[in-house]
């Protein structure tokens, strides 16, 4: 027999049918880098049917980043899933286990082989079984070129980081039973819009492979970098937060300059999540960005926390949050047990974690993102910074009630004793004197004392 002939026929009939996503492929990696396996590999006596079984694995690098690879071929029976397909995934998830390599999945199929029956349900449940386990030792990054619907749906969303296309399409169904009018299209309705602001995925945009390899690498250098060098001065000062400390202002002043990407961008504005470097350190920092935390914000804040745990980057929280924004049907909607998770996951993550009273903490907002029992190990707050187990307004009611019935005129005298409650209860001295505060700093110099806050708990750790 001729073996070598053999090889070259079959090598041909695969690389045939497999061209498009293999320099999909080559425009991610670095060059020369990407190395194939299970190529031949196959549920079929004939490579006539599934050359390659509709998908590429193999182990590259993206900017010397050692990475593992899976990329769907829809020009093999659309890049469906059959059993022999979930198998060849399955074993490059299990790789990535084996020696803590990060995962790049591309996902492009429509669908299952349903002849196949259960067998292809199996081989689904075995590549989210096994992408959920890999949570535990390497970070996923998923890229939706094209169709992601079902259960390849649910694989997808199971990544750390999603990239999506122009032609991306994200259900749990398929979209032409969500709509049968002549004018639907699933890129538009089921893109990365709807996802993104109604979900808690982490996702980018790309317009050209090559700009999928700059996003992986820029995860990577946070993910996996302890240090991610910037000549950004540790000590700048921001005088402009001496008059207006807002989101973006303490953004600007306390991260390095370009080294910022925002996390879960379109879900909520009430509260900002980045991965940042301060002082060259990667760090997760979080700001409140509204005077209540509601439900959405508090998912997005557990959802960041339980992240940064999962990859040991420190935690900074920027708190200026009056407290739970509450009324009885958000209350029987739950919300009680939404603000537990945010503490639970903060109290349980075993990252250093800073936290800095901008402005108030009032309540739950104090417990949840600064207090020293729920687990920060560093607390700083600017000087004008107010916080409490209530407000000032509230506790003008309930402290002073007696009082407050007693005198004259009760808007002057509710703004008299809510104001007798700010200034002896809510200032940052008292709790400073208690030791529940570190140090009270004047808020330009907010970069310096973080800076030297993670300095300080990174040697101890």
């Amino acid at each position: 027999m001729d073996y070598l002939g053999l090889l070259n026929d079959n090598s041909s009939k695969i690389f045939s049918r497999s061209k498009k996503i293999r320099d999909f492929i080559e425009k991610i990696v670095d060059e020369h880098s990407f190395v194939e396996t299970d190529v031949f590999m196959s549920g079929s006596d004939s490579l006539e049917e599934a050359p390659g079984e509709g998908v590429v694995t193999g182990f590259a690098s993206i900017k010397d980043f050692p990475i593992c690879i899976i990329a769907q071929n829809i020009d093999v029976l659309g890049g469906s899933v059959g059993k022999a397909h979930a198998q060849k995934i399955l074993k490059c998830i299990n790789r990535c286990i084996e020696t803590a390599t990060p995962l790049i999945s591309i996902i492009d199929s429509n669908g299952a082989r349903l002849g196949e029956g259960l067998g292809v349900l199996e081989g689904y449940s075995e590549i989210i079984a096994a992408a959920t386990q890999l949570k535990n030792y390497a970070p996923h990054i998923a890229v939706i070129k094209g169709n992601a619907i079902g259960l390849m749906g649910m694989y997808a969303v199971s990544a750390d980081f999603l990239f999506f296309g122009k032609n991306s399409v994200l259900s749990a169904n398929p979209p032409l039973t969500l709509s049968n009018s002549a004018t639907f299209s699933p890129q538009g309705i089921l893109g990365k819009e709807p996802y993104l602001k109604n979900s808690l995925l982490s996702g980018m945009t790309y317009e050209k492979p090559e700009e999928i390899a700059h996003g992986i690498s820029k995860l990577l250098h946070y993910l996996w970098d302890s240090v991610i060098e910037s000549d950004d001065d540790p000590n700048r000062t921001a005088d402009i937060l001496n008059t207006v400390a807002n989101s973006q202002n303490l953004l600007e002043a306390l991260a390095d300059k370009d080294r910022t990407i925002e996390m879960f961008s379109e879900y909520t504005e009430d509260i900002k999540t980045y991965f940042a470097t301060i002082n060259s350190i990667p760090v997760g920092l979080m700001i409140t960005n509204s005077k209540r935390l509601n439900e959405k914000s508090i998912r997005k804040a557990t959802a960041f926390v339980d992240m940064l745990d999962r990859y040991g980057l420190p935690l900074v929280s920027l708190v200026d949050s009056q407290g739970l924004e509450s009324n009885l049907e958000k209350e029987q909607q739950g919300l009680i047990t939404t603000a537990y998770e945010l503490m639970a996951s903060v109290s349980t993550s075993e990252i250093p974690k800073i936290a800095v009273i901008t402005e108030y903490a009032i309540g739950y907002a104090y417990s949840a993102l600064c207090s020293k029992a729920t687990g920060f190990d560093y607390v700083l707050a600017f000087a004008n910074a107010k916080a409490a187990p209530i407000s000032s307004d509230a506790a003008a009611s309930i402290i002073y009630g007696m009082e407050l019935g007693k005198k004259g005129d009760p808007v002057e005298v509710r703004q008299e004793l809510a104001e007798r409650y700010r200034k002896n209860e809510m200032n940052p001295f008292v709790s400073a004197k208690e030791g529940y505060i570190d140090n009270i700093i004047e808020p330009a110099l907010l970069r310096p004392y973080v800076a030297s806050g993670l300095m300080m708990l990174l040697r101890r750790g």
